[in-house]
């Protein structure tokens, strides 16, 4: 009877345990592109209660991830570590392959795979946040430039500028932009010459200049409340 008794107690102990389905997960995927013929992995974060009409952030990552690390690093590996949470919000991490040096090489198949996640997910349209580092924040430059209108909210860290962008495809977005005055990685200059076109313009930009090196950029943007606030929607208005 004691064992009986026992038996039934350890039961009731394990049935008290919280279920792992409370905690988000990354979910991989898979799509080719049709230019180069190579494979774009990419990740989707699941927060822990999937509704219809949540948030999309996408997230660039930097060259050191290029291959088969997009989530070794920077905003989702501070999400798989539970240093940041993200629980209102779907987040989409494409994988640059090796072979790539600029994300504008794959520019068609991401908007693919964004429309193809906010159909599958019912993701809210007016509510899409592009965010990338150092080569992601090229990335995200590019991106928003070449696609005006798509992207509510911009948000580039350390991330130059390479090519021809014209100020009037940010006039529909909001746009916060880092950079770091101790980067000597990636020169500032740029991030910050148009920036200031844009706050000169008139429109929605903000810029903040870090007193970080390249490397510190992720932990300082990426772990501060009000910059997840931010992206993750949860502060300022929606897209009019």
């Amino acid at each position: 009877m004691k064992r009986l008794a026992a038996c039934f107690l350890i039961a009731t102990l394990l049935l008290a345990v919280p279920a792992l389905s409370e905690k988000g997960h990354f979910v991989r995927h898979a799509k080719r592109d049709g230019k180069t013929d190579l494979l774009i992995t990419y990740y989707v974060y699941e927060p822990p209660e999937l509704t219809e009409g949540m948030p999309l952030v996408i997230y660039l990552h930097g060259s050191s991830e290029r291959g088969d690390n997009a989530l070794g690093n920077s905003l989702p590996l501070f999400i798989k570590n539970g240093d940041v949470l993200c629980d209102h919000t779907l987040l989409l991490v494409p994988q640059l392959p090796q072979a790539l040096t600029r994300w504008s090489y794959v520019e068609e198949t991401l908007m693919e795979i964004i429309r193809e996640v906010i159909g599958r997910y019912g993701a809210d349209e007016s509510r899409i946040a592009l965010v990338g580092y150092s080569l992601g924040g090229l990335g995200v430059w590019d991106l928003a430039g070449h696609y005006p209108g798509r992207f509510t909210r911009v948000m580039p860290v350390a991330g130059r500028i390479n090519d021809e962008i014209f100020i009037d495809a940010f006039e529909m977005c909001q746009l916060k932009t880092f950079v770091g005055t101790k980067d000597e990685t990636v020169d500032p200059k740029t991030a910050i010459e148009f920036t200031q076109a844009l706050i000169e313009a008139g429109y929605d930009a903000e810029l903040f200049q870090l007193e970080a090196t390249h490397s510190q950029m992720p932990h300082r943007v990426f772990k501060n409340e009000e910059a997840l606030a931010w992206i993750w929607m949860e502060k300022g208005n929606k897209k009019k």
